[in-house]
């Protein structure tokens, strides 16, 4: 059945709120509509992904001049009976997007069920770190603790155990949810921790660990004993972990590049093999779809260098996922480059630095590979203020 696919960047704060009538804050509605066409990238031949502008079928018909990219888009205003008749992929499921695709038609057969995105609610909540990491085989290369905190006398049981430690929502938008205590409690700690409990009723809670490199295992739960390997994804983020962007490379050359580094020959693949199975038992009966595991390497007080195996999971598909399949897809074997995501303020100065790069970086092609150079992988017009883009080297 053919597939329809939707970027809704929101869903995270979308399942924190579970309400259907959620609203997201501004900057995320200009994502959603500056980054719209993002699914054509990872979308599955012959699919269809929702847009609503005419700008997007704009500009796919360029990159479909220069890429095989067999991905057709469908206006919201177009939508019409014999078009409901689609398997339905948003970026993440919840009560909005539920809604949201009420309002346009799609029969309820076709829609995942208010019990079925409790479900995954529950499941993506960061409460969910701790029986993960216990369940992990005991690893002498392994770090990463956590802990849920349900009241205050926890938290100032922790702080006297802890110099510095990390609070987490348990449901929050990736880089969101966090207050970092780098110098322990403060009265800002202490507010921000009683309104996560009044709203949330639980903090999870993490020593602070000095990190050297971010990654994640990209999986997908096709069943309830089936979960396969999509790859590796290397990416950057701000010291408070907010998300830059990828690194493009191959799987092979990451996994040299970690284990060369910091590990023995072998390590990533064994600790692959671990967490798939401790991932089918935790979420192979309510979840299915694309699932990312993000982990850090971190050096240690004895200057060694360890692997926290789990510090978030997303139940939805991610940027990272997204930079994987453009370099397997798009990008000649070999060569190197970085995805990213910029935001802006102010309109006009995407596209004035659109412009830049393309006249700094020309876009090299050879039988629809990159060679080298830039491309945005959305449309830029005068009003965008978000752009996803990538440059070969």
């Amino acid at each position: 059945m053919q597939r329809l696919y939707y970027f809704n960047p929101d869903t995270d704060l979308a399942l924190a709120n579970n309400d259907p009538n959620f609203m997201s804050p501004q900057a995320i509605r200009w994502l959603a509509k500056d980054l719209a066409l993002l699914p054509i990238w990872y979308a599955q031949r012959g699919s269809v992904v929702l847009v609503d502008q005419s700008v997007d079928k704009i500009y796919l018909d360029y990159l479909k001049s220069i890429f095989d990219l067999d991905v057709h888009l469908l206006l919201e205003s177009e939508i019409i009976s014999d078009k409901l008749d689609l398997q339905l992929y948003p970026w993440g499921w919840n009560l909005a997007v539920r809604r949201k695709f009420e309002r346009l038609g799609f029969p309820e057969a076709k829609i995942k069920s208010v019990d079925q995105i409790d479900m995954i609610r529950n499941l993506s909540s960061r409460v969910w770190m701790k029986s993960l990491l216990n369940a992990l085989p005991h690893n002498s290369s392994f770090c990463g603790q956590s802990q849920v905190l349900i009241s205050l006398d926890d938290l100032l049981s922790l702080a006297i155990d802890l110099d510095r430690f990390l609070l987490k929502a348990p449901f929050s938008g990736s880089g969101r949810g966090l207050k970092w205590c780098r110098y322990g409690l403060d009265k800002a700690s202490l507010s921000w921790f009683d309104n996560t409990i009044k709203q949330q009723k639980s903090v999870i809670a993490e020593p602070i660990y000095e990190r050297v490199e971010d990654f994640a295992m990209e999986f997908e739960l096709v069943d309830s004993t089936q979960i396969s390997f999509i790859g590796y994804s290397y990416f950057k983020t701000t010291d408070n972990g907010v998300y830059l962007g990828n690194h493009l490379l191959s799987d092979d050359e990451f996994r040299l590049r970690i284990e060369r580094e910091y590990f023995e020959d072998g390590f990533l693949f064994s600790v692959r093999q671990q967490l798939m199975k401790v991932l089918l038992a935790h979420y192979g009966q309510g979840y299915r779809g694309v699932l990312g595991v993000d982990m850090m390497v971190c050096k240690a007080t004895d200057e060694s260098f360890k692997l926290h195996p789990c510090v978030e999971v997303n139940l939805r598909m991610n940027m990272g996922v997204v930079a994987r399949f453009f370099y397997e897809r798009f990008v000649r074997e070999g060569k190197q480059g970085r995805f990213a995501v910029d935001f802006s303020k102010t309109q006009g100065e995407t596209l004035a630095m659109h412009i830049e790069r393309q006249n700094k970086y020309p876009l090299v092609l050879e039988k629809g590979k990159i060679i080298s150079g830039y491309l945005s992988l959305s449309a830029v017009t005068s009003e965008s203020q978000c752009q996803a883009w990538v440059i070969v080297e």
